[in-house]
């Protein structure tokens, strides 16, 4: 849809700040469409892979949806990995995501899971074949 000139501007003026703050067609004011756009990139990310572990409960605090980005492991390609979420249970067995070991580089295989748990809910990644270790894990809080 093309933009259509006022009848106090011309499609070849220059609109100002100023002016389009103050034009009566304008929904808002520069400033504030500024803003909102910024936000369109500013997504606060991650590496928690310090404080995180295989099969081990986490809970969504951060009062946003957050995406977990998952990095495993393994010696062998029995392993596979379950991403799992649920809202009430403290211990999720929901699993939204699962990957099983593909070889990647030598002898090291490796699988990613990627998923993502709403504000307050209850998260994990469970090693189903043994040997599974952590490689990577991120968080990205969404907006």
């Amino acid at each position: 849809m093309a933009w259509t000139a006022g009848s106090d501007v011309t499609t070849g003026d220059l609109i100002t700040a100023a002016k389009w703050n103050t034009y009566l067609g304008a929904s808002g004011s520069l400033e504030y469409l500024k803003t909102e756009a910024d936000k369109v990139d500013d997504v606060a990310s991650g590496d928690v892979t310090g404080s995180r572990a295989l099969d081990t409960n986490y809970q969504n605090t951060t009062g946003k949806t957050i995406l977990c980005v998952v990095t495993c492991d393994a010696e062998n390609t029995e392993a596979e990995i379950h991403a799992c979420v649920e809202s009430g249970d403290v211990t999720p067995d929901l699993v939204v995501a699962m990957n099983t070991m593909d070889k990647s580089t030598g002898n090291v295989f490796r699988a990613i899971v990627a998923f993502v748990v709403p504000k307050d809910y209850y998260y994990t990644v469970k090693a189903v074949g043994g040997s599974e270790s952590l490689k990577d894990w991120f968080e990205y809080t969404l907006h």
